[in-house]
């Protein structure tokens, strides 16, 4: 190996390095997987990469997100499987080169044809139990090969990539509501802590909103516990659409209560917050047996700025009486 040669497997290896530092910055899944193309894209040196997973039955395959030309796209969308050669290398667990497609704007690997000059890298994701999780896709020219000792970096990254996506997942069960797909009670608390010991630190403010759904004992009596489980669905839906993403937190607080921590935002801001989900949730009417029912929200707001001594719970409290009285 040459100067040139070493110089650029040090580079390599602190590529490696650093992509996997920021691949477990947080377990966040989309964060994760934002993280990760990005990550690919440089150590594949792609100007088009694709993330996909298999589902519980490992019979389907679900896109995770693209990076073409610099711009990253996170979304989760169903793409065939059975009879493609992504099928192939997920059985064999063995990387392989194909013809280069696109679909949708994923590099995409065909049997015959594709794009002159260019190839698409399929590799898959084994996982800890030695289970394929993922596939990844990279376009790339035809003359470049992953096969050899340079790609090593590249090739430990996915054996990376598989195990922060297990993490991620297990973490997602850990943390999140099954019913609604929100935050539990116990990740909001950790959560608000941090809040409340940054801005004693840094200065700032912050603002929680806690909500309850009104007279929902009536709308389980009347419609049922699984036409009451989707107005909860329906609710938590409203409120992620409104918060800001990945800076507020939104949680289910426990029964019809659900709670976002809102950085950065005063008391009258987060009555703002609270107004634009009332109102988003009477535009999402659920459907039952004779028509859309009419489900309404209260909301309870409590601010702090920091520097402060104030307690999480004392806190909560302000927001729970700022309820009961929004509830009379």
């Amino acid at each position: 190996m040459n100067l040139i040669d070493h110089f650029d497997a040090e580079m390599e290896v602190s590529a490696l390095s650093y992509a996997a530092r920021l691949l477990f910055t947080d377990l966040d899944r989309e964060g994760m997987i934002e993280r990760a193309l990005e990550s690919l894209a440089d150590l594949g040196h792609s100007k088009q990469v694709g993330l996909f997973i298999l589902d519980r039955s490992h019979r389907d395959l679900i896109s995770q997100g693209c990076m073409k030309d610099g711009k990253t796209v996170v979304k989760c969308k169903p793409v065939p499987l059975e009879g493609t050669p992504l099928e192939q290398v997920a059985r064999s667990k063995r990387p392989a080169n194909y013809g280069l497609a696109e679909f949708e704007s994923l590099p995409w690997p065909v049997e015959k044809g594709g794009k002159p000059g260019r190839l698409c890298f399929c590799a898959p994701l084994v996982g800890l139990d030695f289970e394929v999780v993922g596939l990844v896709t990279l376009d790339h020219p035809d003359n470049v090969t992953f096969e050899a000792a340079e790609a090593q970096p590249f090739i430990t990254y996915l054996a990376l990539l598989a195990m922060g996506l297990e993490t991620a997942h297990l973490f997602r069960l850990a943390v999140t509501d099954g019913l609604t797909g929100l935050y539990v009670r116990r990740y909001f608390d950790i959560r608000l802590s941090e809040e409340l010991g940054r801005i004693n630190r840094f200065g700032g403010q912050v603002s929680i909103l806690l909500m309850d759904l009104d007279r929902f004992k009536r709308i389980n009596d009347t419609y049922g516990h699984i036409f009451g489980d989707k107005v909860l669905r329906i609710t938590a839906a409203t409120l992620v659409r409104t918060a800001r993403r990945k800076i507020d937190i939104v949680c289910r607080y426990g029964g019809e209560e659900l709670i976002l921590i809102l950085p950065g935002i005063d008391a009258a801001g987060a009555k703002e917050v609270g107004e634009r989900i009332r109102k988003d949730l009477e535009s999402h009417m659920p459907e039952g047996p004779a028509g859309p029912v009419v489900v309404t929200i209260s909301g309870g707001v409590a601010s702090v700025s920091g520097p402060t001594d104030i307690s999480a719970q004392d806190f909560v409290d302000q927001a729970d009486r700022a309820l009961y009285f929004a509830k009379q």
